[in-house]
């Protein structure tokens, strides 16, 4: 199967597909990631308008048959505000020849971000960002020598110099950590009417449904399990794809994470699978249908698609169907399913 046809089927609660040829190996980019791996605890200073005090601890292990660095870190304040939690993804765009991160957190952020690697091993993170309708810039400056690592935050915003929002130093710990789904919402993030909209189908699901790997090709049959739940305060809901297709060898695996983007009024996702792949979309509500677009070039060509899903009464998911655009070819049927809740 061609690789942008795996991709075609990444968006909302459904089923990608599996390649035949089974999955790829990991980018050697990656061991270029290699100096973050294992557990660490620290802390630092932090100014958000005023004096703090912070402590963190991390893990970094590998996830996804080696395709992500998976970073887990929850930072503790002073003051007695919620901790900020973050699970993050680092990985390689083959398709754009880039290092990215895809970062979710307990403020209700999901999104993609591109980082270099320097030339001293330092991760490199320069975003353009939005709080409360602001805009900001954020750049994130992460270095590991031997046992220590250093991290600053520094922050560009609407008006006036750039400053330093958090700085300290981890070091190496025997304590590994994982993200508590559970926790509170940071700075009193609230999920979106959108978002709770979509968090009604939070459940298991048996999937049931078929593929195209292109026009003209049979359907090929698909089984698998999906399971959503909301997490971090609600602010974000998180699915988790098991499942395999007909006569293919394997087990396809993906994570997605929905939040709310406020800045341009739509859900967004974020996506990764253990065949490398990485994914962002929007959706939007029409009626009671939520359709998720998404387009790009993939390996050269020029791709788009168009999720539908569809709910019961009760907000569960019931059916999906996925239409694409590949390069100059003509829109087909490239996916379908039905979902029942278990």
């Amino acid at each position: 199967m061609p690789r942008p046809l795996r991709r075609l089927l990444v968006a909302a609660i459904l089923f990608p597909p599996l390649c035949a040829q089974g999955a790829p190996e990991p980018a050697p980019e990656l061991k270029r990631l290699e100096p973050l791996l294992g557990n660490w605890a620290g802390s630092g200073g932090a100014d958000f308008g005023e004096a703090l005090q912070w402590k963190a601890r991390s893990s970094y292990r590998w996830v996804h048959d080696g395709h992500f660095l998976q970073e887990d870190t929850e930072i503790v304040f002073d003051g007695g505000m919620a901790p900020m939690v973050f699970r993050s993804y680092l990985g390689w765009d083959r398709d754009l020849g880039r290092y990215v991160n895809v970062v979710v957190h307990n403020g209700g952020l999901a999104k993609v971000h591109e980082f270099q690697l320097l030339a001293d091993g330092t991760m490199l993170q320069t975003m353009l960002q939005s709080q409360q309708g602001q805009p900001y810039a954020e750049r994130v400056r992460t270095t590991v020598r031997g046992e220590s690592m250093a991290l600053t935050i520094d922050l560009l915003l609407a008006e006036g110099a750039s400053r330093t929002a958090l700085e300290g130093t981890l070091t190496r710990s025997d304590q590994e950590y994982e993200v508590d789904w559970q926790c509170k919402a940071f700075d009193g993030a609230m999920p979106a009417p959108e978002l709770q909209q979509l968090q009604r189908s939070a459940g298991v699901y048996e999937v049931r449904g078929a593929m195209v790997m292109a026009p003209g090709m049979p359907e090929v049959a698909i089984t698998g399990t999906d399971t959503f739940q909301r997490v971090f305060g609600d602010t974000i809901l998180h699915g988790v794809t098991v499942g395999t297709a007909e006569g293919m060898p394997g087990e396809y695996r993906g994570d997605v994470f929905w939040s709310f983007d406020a800045a341009r009024k739509c859900l967004h996702g974020v996506y990764v699978s253990n065949f490398g792949e990485m994914m962002a979309m929007d959706a939007h509500w029409v009626a009671d249908q939520l359709v998720s677009v998404s387009a790009g070039k993939v390996q050269g060509q020029v791709l788009a698609q168009r999720m539908v899903l569809s709910f019961g009464p009760d907000g569960k998911a019931t059916a999906a169907e996925n239409h694409t655009l590949a390069a100059t070819g003509d829109a087909f049927r490239s996916f379908h399913a039905t979902y029942k809740a278990k």
